[in-house]
């Protein structure tokens, strides 16, 4: 694949030099055969020629074991791991003791990757310096059948520092990031407590924050990962995601000094209001008036942040009643 941004003068020996470093694809799955192999279709064919893949089952009961091995037939770079469940963040952190690579690549069963993501998120790392532990891409959510969804147009660039990811988790989910694998083993990997205590599900965000309040992020301003929406999925299981998210930012409280506790009430008023159309949406209005109630009354400043209105008048239309259907009228003929 020849490189737009090199120069044309260089000959083939300067780009034989290039380096390219390893990056270890992890792949966490738990009866997942009904999406991994798309899954790993969209890994197998990155333009970044350097890869390993490191598919770590969870203690499945269908046949996703079968299906790995199938694909690892014909792919040497496939490699299977089985233990025992024991949540997602265990699942990863299997993997990346396994990893071999310089960079770290994790990536859920039912997400896809755009051909160019690797290439595009290793190089801006590599351009960035060891300073900055990771780098991410846009994601687009698509539904079962791979179709995008609807989403809010972006009108700027996030905030990528502390208070910026706090604030709005701008890495959106846990298949858009490429790692250095030595920080992230040096920040402990993924927190498997939080399973333990019933608050799964932002343990990529809990990473996130842990590397940028010791390093830096860099953003490929593309959108490079697709990200299922999957309705049984945990995305959909507002109890705990709250659970999870609020734990995460109480524990970011530790790990920055100097951040004004202000941020960490807007941060939680933010991810509650987020939360608030689909759980009105689905009807769960005792949680609905428990997720206002955390968001505002226990934040009134959070009226402040654009973000916060914005989803507000969301969580507005949620509820607005459908007009009714009108009957048409039977006019009959006079006696």
């Amino acid at each position: 694949m020849t490189d737009p941004a090199m120069p044309s003068d260089l000959g083939s020996t300067d780009r034989k030099r290039r380096r390219r470093p390893l990056v270890s694809v992890v792949i966490p799955a738990f009866n997942a055969a009904w999406s991994l192999g798309r899954t790993l279709a969209s890994v197998t064919n990155q333009t970044w020629p350097e890869i390993e893949i490191i598919v770590v089952d969870d203690g499945s009961t269908d046949s996703t074991p079968d299906l790995v091995r199938e694909h690892a037939a014909n792919d040497p770079r496939i490699r299977l791991v089985r233990q025992p469940n024991g949540g997602v963040a265990s699942a990863r952190n299997r993997g990346l003791r396994e990893a071999r690579g310089e960079y770290f690549a994790p990536i859920d069963s039912d997400d896809l990757w755009a051909a160019d993501n690797l290439e595009k998120q290793v190089e801006a790392l590599e351009a960035a310096g060891e300073r900055t532990a990771f780098a991410f891409a846009y994601s687009v959510c698509i539904d079962e059948f791979d179709r995008p969804l609807p989403s809010p147009p972006r009108t700027d660039a996030p905030r990528i520092d502390f208070e910026g990811l706090l604030l709005r988790n701008a890495v959106s989910n846990g298949s858009a990031a490429v790692f250095r694998s030595a920080q992230v083993i040096e920040a402990g990997g993924y927190d498997e407590r939080l399973r333990a205590a019933g608050a799964q599900g932002a343990e990529d965000w809990k990473l996130t924050l842990t590397l940028v309040s010791r390093y830096e992020a860099v953003l490929v301003p593309e959108p490079l990962v697709f990200y299922r929406i999957n309705p049984e999925g945990m995305s959909h299981a507002f109890e705990a995601m709250c659970r999870s998210a609020l734990t995460v930012i109480e524990d970011a409280r530790g790990l920055k000094q100097g951040v004004p506790g202000q941020a960490f009430r807007d941060s939680r008023s933010l991810f509650l209001t987020w939360m608030l159309p689909r759980v009105l949406k689905a009807r769960r209005w005792r949680t609905a008036l428990d997720l206002g109630w955390k968001a505002y009354g226990l934040n009134p400043a959070a009226a402040r942040l654009p973000e916060v209105r914005a989803l507000a008048r969301r969580a507005a239309k949620a509820i607005e009643p459908r007009a009714k259907a009108v009957r048409p009228v039977v006019r009959t003929r006079p006696a």
